[in-house]
């Protein structure tokens, strides 16, 4: 396990989680006064990983999206500072059962949220379980905007091989490299939903390329009987065309509210 980094401003406490490219440890601020998750580079590099996120959503003020407090460099590893949550993510939440109830207020939330992210131009691109934070008053939170990117951008970044997201949760467009917008998130979304709804991915298989074969060839599946009332609901987050798609958050939002 990584070893603590000693970054001026923040007592390092313990270790929230590690991946290939950062640590994010549990610290204390003390300009803020209190606890933040610190993430932080693993390797010694002048590339600002994190740049994109700061300035993706820094100056985003919404309940539904994650705080960030500070960004820099110290001994040649890059950091930036977050909003904590102590009572985790909605992948950790998703071990016990949901209810439909429960499940669409959580699609409200984080529908809400992507309203605010998609305003900005901005489309998330790595929408997971993992990514939706919640607050102790219940409030979804979105984290983890790394690899988000601007409506318009041309970037071949997304290009077969250079995938970037998970292949549980990807769109059809997004798992052939294609130009991406917000109903590209509008799809992770509905596999959320559907996750959410039956305890299961709609989509698995034996490798990556096997999941991402299916989200762009294979039917959506159906959600048990009693459950058929929200295919319907499934099927218009997850279509295969993202031109069949429900466009954007605020049109989501009106269709839940007109269902309600």
């Amino acid at each position: 396990m990584a070893q603590p980094l000693l970054i001026p401003r923040y007592q390092v406490l313990e270790v929230l989680g590690e991946s290939t490219r950062a640590t994010v440890y549990l610290a204390h601020s003390a300009a803020l006064d209190r606890q933040v998750a610190l993430k932080v580079s693993r390797i010694d590099s002048d590339e600002a990983q994190f740049a994109r996120e700061y300035q993706a959503i820094g100056g985003l003020s919404h309940p539904g999206v994650v705080d960030l407090y500070d960004y820099g460099f110290h001994d040649g590893r890059e950091f930036i500072a977050m909003e904590y949550f102590p009572r985790g993510d909605l992948k950790a939440r998703l071990q016990d059962a949901m209810d439909t109830g429960e499940a669409l207020d959580c699609l409200r939330g984080i529908a809400s949220a992507l309203s605010a992210v998609h305003a900005k131009g901005i489309v998330h691109r790595d929408l997971k379980p993992a990514n939706i934070m919640l607050r102790d008053d219940g409030q979804m939170v979105l984290i983890d905007f790394g690899i988000a990117w601007q409506v318009g951008n041309n970037s071949r970044s997304t290009a077969i091989g250079m995938l970037r997201g998970s292949p549980y949760y990807m769109s059809p467009e997004q798992a052939q490299g294609k130009d991406l917008d917000e109903r590209s998130d509008i799809y992770s979304l509905g596999v959320i939903l559907y996750e959410m709804l039956t305890g299961t991915k709609p989509y698995t298989g034996l490798t990556a390329f096997e999941v991402l074969q299916q989200h762009v060839s294979d039917p959506v599946p159906q959600l048990p009987p009693q459950l058929g009332h929200l295919q319907p609901l499934v099927e218009s987050m997850m279509a295969k065309s993202h031109e069949e798609r429900i466009p954007d958050a605020d049109a989501l939002l009106s269709l839940l509210a007109q269902a309600a």
